[in-house]
């Protein structure tokens, strides 16, 4: 029932807007879409000016058909993300760090899960969104906790200076079906975008199981998906002041497979509604959001049929002021309540919490200098305190051609326990409510370098999280989580973007991205696990995508290495690197609709056969397709 209310929804979104005639001569170049300056920046106060920062546009990803954000990020962010098989959880590794100590933020405003502590980024459909940036990096000084890798911004659909429509429908391999939408109705003050999808597949397919005799394959089984979603935006513009009112619903409803050569009848379903609101006047912003989230799960061997629920609801206010010609300040203050329910927490569980943040830019010739700072006071029954995260950032621009920057940063970040972690009681655990917060240093140095057809950048950074939570079984295999990690991280992360034309009509853009990561157990110099690598934190990790445009046709290939992660703390076992390819071929034919767009993906083009995460196989060769229609 669900899924046709959605469908219903959506298929009004595409017959809504009155279509324009266009002239229905064949263009040799790609028009897109004008958008406005309403799109929501990433919240980083210009600080993305002076740290790595991964900038990817709705029409990168909507290129390669990524589906979500977790695809999204791990084939163009540079990062590292932990996929548990296709439709699985996602969730990214940041400068050594974990899904959990990575903030993810959606308009500006925290996406939050109180009990767990982390935002499974398979939910949330790329199509929906303008962009995503990820800011690389310890940034707690800026967002507040959870941030100690870095920030996942994500811009919701931007809303555009005239009406018009864009309608996708899609189909592949394993019973994969795909429909989404976009209308938008621009022109005056009043501006308005919605967009929805509807995607749902069976995932059945063969992979090899090495402890088989017979054929040495088997079928994935339980492995279906299905979801909704569907995403407004309204933004009323008036005199000197805008005000903004988004929503969010999705449902997603998941069997879980067991891992290889396993057999499971486990599924999941997820429910999320999200509000949010902006108000800008004068340099004053007062924003406001409230979320619910529920997930049931229900194993049947072992009787399980569990359903918890969060709630989140933030309230907030800042001001922006110019002092003078070179220097800009914000301060501003939060205020959230949030609240888990689940069996396994014994009761109803919440806190409140009240954050003070100020940054500023000033500009003295060629340097800039960027402080910040952020105050989070946490109130919780038994336990209560506060943290003070002060960051700062400096940008250099030498007098060299083609040396555009030389940039620095030092900050600190923590991360708040969850309620799972505090007060979890069930399946042979138990939560620890005197569990401190993790704490970490973060420190960085980079160069950029640019001209017309090419950008380079690099950025090595150093990273120091100390009070690790982490769960460890006692003498009677009971879990429970306590405070004994010291991690230390280095790296090197570089890109490279370039773009040209051959032969007077070919135009092509390539992108690289690759990052280099030791990250190492510091905590007990007796234990086997000190000095070796962190689970799952691979060494290497390389994004590239490349394309090739001649009049209406478009060809591109992606390509991904991730290097060996180990499964075991000693670093005794691991999974071998990959390397996995995919291609396009995409053509364009301008109608008096508008444009539309047909595309077929050829994944996994070698038929690598690889598990990103141990006991979760990825999908062999497939293809997909996709037709599009965009309106002008």
């Amino acid at each position: 029932m669900r899924f046709f209310i959605c469908a219903v929804s959506i298929l009004g979104l595409l017959t809504g807007p009155e279509l324009r005639a266009q002239d229905s001569r064949t263009d040799s170049t790609y028009v897109l879409p004008e958008i406005t300056v309403e799109d929501v920046r990433a919240p980083f106060y210009g600080n993305d000016l002076a740290a790595h920062v991964t900038s990817l546009r709705g029409i990168d990803f909507e290129a390669t058909g990524d589906r979500t954000v977790a695809e999204v990020l791990d084939r163009h962010g540079g990062v590292f993300v932990r996929r548990y098989g296709p439709g699985g959880l996602g969730g990214v590794t940041l400068r050594g760090t974990g899904p959990a100590q990575t903030a993810v933020m959606l308009d500006g405003l925290p996406l939050v899960n109180p009990q767990i502590g982390q935002i499974d980024l398979s939910l949330l459909p790329a199509s929906m969104l303008s962009g995503v940036d990820v800011l690389h990096g310890g940034a707690s000084s800026l967002v507040g906790s959870s941030a100690m890798g870095g920030v996942i911004s994500l811009r919701s659909a931007a809303v555009e200076s005239k009406s018009g429509l864009r309608a996708s429908a899609g189909f592949g391999a394993w019973g994969e079906r795909r429909l989404s939408g976009r209308v938008a109705l621009g022109g005056g003050r009043l501006r308005m975008v919605v967009s929805g999808e509807l995607f749902g597949q069976v995932g059945d397919f063969s992979y090899r199981v090495p402890t088989l005799l017979a054929g040495g394959r088997r079928a994935r089984e339980n492995a279906d998906v299905s979801s909704e979603n569907v995403m407004a935006r309204l933004v009323l513009a008036g005199t000197g002041s805008t005000l903004e009112v988004a929503g969010w619903l999705a449902n997603v409803d998941r069997g879980l497979p067991g891992t290889a050569g396993q057999s499971s009848a486990d599924r999941q379903s997820d429910a999320l509604q999200r509000v949010w609101l902006r108000f800008t006047r004068s340099g004053t912003t007062l924003r406001a959001s409230s979320q619910r989230s529920e997930l049931s799960y229900v194993n049947p061997t072992l009787t399980i049929d569990d359903t918890g629920a969060t709630t989140a609801h933030t309230l907030g206010v800042s001001q922006r002021k110019n002092l003078g010609r070179s220097t800009d300040v914000e301060v501003g203050v939060d205020a959230s309540v949030q609240a888990a329910k689940h069996p396994s927490l014994a009761r109803k569980r919440s806190q409140r919490s009240i954050r003070a943040f100020a940054a500023g830019s000033t500009r003295l010739g060629r340097w800039s200098l960027m402080p910040s700072v952020t105050s989070d006071w946490v109130f919780r029954e038994g336990h209560s305190g506060g943290q003070v995260s002060p960051g700062v950032r400096i940008r250099f621009r030498p007098p060299v051609p083609f040396l555009t920057a030389i940039r620095s940063g030092l900050s600190s970040s923590f991360r708040l326990p969850t309620f799972n972690d505090l007060y979890w009681r069930s399946g042979g655990a138990i939560g620890n409510p005197d569990l401190l917060p993790e704490r970490g240093l973060s420190a960085d140095i980079g160069v950029e370098a640019k001209n017309s057809a090419l950008s380079l950048d690099a950025t090595a950074f150093f990273q120091h999280t100390r009070d690790r939570i982490e769960w460890l079984p006692d003498a009677g295999g009971v879990w429970s989580p306590t405070n004994i990690g010291r991690v230390r991280s280095l790296g090197l992360e570089m890109s490279a973007t370039a773009t040209f034309v051959v032969a007077r009509s070919v135009a092509v853009r390539l992108n690289a991205a690759h990052t280099i990561t030791d990250s190492r157990d510091k905590t007990d110099r007796s234990q086997p696990s000190f000095g070796q690598p962190l689970r799952y934190v691979p060494r290497h990790t390389v994004d590239m995508d490349a394309s090739a445009r001649w009049r209406s046709l478009e060809l591109g290939i992606t390509a991904d290495r991730t290097g060996r992660r180990f499964v075991t703390t000693d670093a005794s076992e691991w999974l071998d690197s990959y390397f996995v390819l995919a291609a396009r071929l995409r053509g364009r034919v301008a109608t008096d609709l508008g444009f539309i767009d047909a595309t077929v993906f050829v994944e996994n083009v070698g038929g690598a056969e690889y598990q990103v995460m141990s006991g979760y196989p990825m999908p062999p060769r497939h293809i997909r397709f996709q037709i599009t229609l965009t309106t002008r």
